[in-house]
């Protein structure tokens, strides 16, 4: 079912303790990477907003998707990013440990650069 938190903190607060964890990470994660992003709630989950929706923050019954809205634009030399729609491009963070900070990062700043 659909969260219908109205702010990030409280939609966080709904998680069961393991995904509380990873998406407290994630919130930070992009806090410290791209401050310039506005955190919104949207489609159940938090949503990271410049001119348009660079990054998202879903959670599921057993882990959270991070992912990025023109996913599909950017460089995975990795193969990290799953999904094969035109745009969406996510990672399944089953644990804090599973953020792969150093390939999300440059993916993020990409997203930045493509949202731009």
């Amino acid at each position: 079912m659909m969260s219908k938190a109205k702010t990030a903190e409280a939609l966080v607060k709904e998680q069961a303790p393991g995904l509380r964890a990873i998406m407290e990470k994630l919130r930070a994660f992009v806090k410290k990477r791209a401050p310039q992003l506005d955190e919104q709630i949207k489609w159940g989950g938090i949503c990271w907003v410049g001119r348009g929706v660079v990054c998202y923050a879903h959670p599921l019954e057993d882990r959270v998707d991070f992912g990025f809205f023109k996913g599909a634009m950017l460089k995975d030399p990795k193969k990290i990013l799953g999904g094969e729609g035109k745009f969406l491009r996510h990672v399944k963070v089953r644990k804090p440990g599973d953020i792969r900070k150093k390939e999300l990062a440059r993916m993020l700043a990409q997203a930045v650069k493509v949202d731009g």
